[in-house]
């Protein structure tokens, strides 16, 4: 049984340093940037490092140095590449689970200029992961993350996503720009299986045709069910993750070193679902995303500077990158919804407002009631414990009612009293 599998690309990365310029053009969209090479010369390459990439294996990588069982399903070639990504594979303790066939994916890295890079990219027998090449019974994982797969690849991981989901096996996936701008529909059937979505703010503004939506819209708007996880990256602003209706945004180490971007998406996506797998909460598990993510662009290369989990731990203790959680925009909005109001309770003394852990004060039983069912798990056990409860004290000596307050006493989590509240609100 692994702790979890990964499904992706396998490609040699090249690295190639050379003297070339930046150019920035001003077009109708914005202005962009281009990495420029005088025509017809020989252009010296002053620094190469052939290491070895693509999303499938970075995460298996960064998965097994978090310390978790992890297992690789690809597509390699019958070539040297091949043979070269097994080995890499075997270094860092991750099952192959592919198969061999044609030819390894292949990419060249152009410079790092203005700490960001230019990719040149050859998939090779990536695209051609086909149903047959898999054996569904082999797949005993507690998790399946998969990054981008695209042509025949897709369908069968369509077929995987299907099986696997029937197996009760948790599911990650962090799709491609090209991927994403294929739009929402293209995607359906795999985004509606999902417990994790991780996709970066470009490509998260493709897949809904958003171009100029915030993080915190595109991640509501592209949750499926309460329970699952999306995340958007932003770079240098940090992420933002949306989850049982609350909207969670980590930002950057404020001693971060940045050398160049390659694997940071994928150091990112696999901290977070590592920390998920291990039942850390959410902003736990931002946190070991973030600072896997934070070391490797510290150093050339996807896989050179990844984190063991004692380390990570260490960085974690460390980290100083802020962290904020609220209600989305989009659940207020429908809260403060004339239509949708019911008639409120009494409302408490300005002095006798409860005043919860994280500072918000509630001034009637109604607003509890709504806000604690959207409240993170972990804030309303804050308040609840074999000898105490505050919600059923507060209701008892602000409001007088004592069989309410009795009611809430009964209960130990924060499905039963928010049952229990949101039945007395509606009678």
């Amino acid at each position: 049984m692994y702790d979890v599998i990964t499904i992706g690309s396998a490609t040699v990365d090249v690295f190639a340093n050379t003297d070339s310029q930046l150019v920035k053009l001003l077009t109708k969209d914005g202005e962009e940037d281009f990495i420029t090479y005088p025509s017809g010369s020989k252009i010296l390459i002053k620094e190469l490092n052939f290491l070895i990439g693509g999303g499938g294996t970075n995460t298996a990588a960064s998965f097994s140095r978090l310390g978790l069982k992890t297992g690789f399903l690809g597509k390699l070639g019958t070539d040297q590449n091949g043979e070269e990504v097994i080995k890499v594979l075997k270094e860092y303790d991750v099952t192959f689970l592919g198969k061999k066939e044609g030819q390894t994916g292949y990419s060249i890295i152009l410079d790092s200029i203005e700490h960001d890079r230019t990719i040149l990219t050859f998939k090779g027998c990536n695209n051609t992961l086909k149903t047959k090449d898999v054996n569904l019974s082999f797949l005993q994982t507690k998790w399946i993350y998969s990054s981008s797969m695209v042509e025949e690849s897709f369908n069968t991981l369509k077929t995987i996503f299907e099986y696997a989901k029937g197996q009760g096996i948790k599911l990650a996936f962090n799709p491609s720009a090209y991927q994403a701008k294929l739009g929402y529909n293209a995607l359906r059937e795999v985004l509606e299986l999902l417990d994790v979505l991780v996709l970066n703010l470009e490509e998260a503004q493709l897949l809904l045709n958003k171009k100029d939506a915030s993080a915190e819209e595109l991640a509501s708007a592209l949750s499926t069910h309460d329970t699952d996880y999306v995340v958007i990256t932003d770079g240098a602003n940090g992420s933002t993750c949306y989850h049982n209706k609350i909207i969670y945004h980590i930002s950057p180490s404020s001693t971060v070193k940045l050398v160049e971007t390659t694997g940071a998406g994928d150091a990112f996506a696999s901290g977070f679902v590592a920390g998920l797998i291990q039942n850390r909460c959410v902003e736990e598990s931002l946190k070991l995303g973030c600072v896997q993510s934070e070391s490797v662009i510290s150093k050339h290369g996807a896989k050179n500077k990844l984190l063991t989990l004692k380390e990570a731990e260490e960085k974690m203790s460390v980290f100083d990158g802020k962290q904020t959680k609220k209600i989305s925009e989009k659940e207020i909005r429908e809260f403060t919804d004339p239509e949708k109001h019911l008639p409120s309770f009494s409302i408490a003394p300005e002095d006798k407002g409860f005043r919860l852990k994280n500072g918000k004060i509630i001034r009637s039983i109604e607003e509890l009631a709504y806000f604690l069912k959207y409240a993170p798990e972990d804030l309303v056990l804050e308040h609840i414990g074999k000898d105490f409860n505050h919600f059923a004290d507060w209701i008892e000596h602000v409001f007088g009612k004592e069989s309410l307050a009795k009611l809430i006493r009964e209960k130990e989590d924060k499905k039963s009293i928010v049952d229990c509240l949101l039945t007395s609100v509606k009678n």
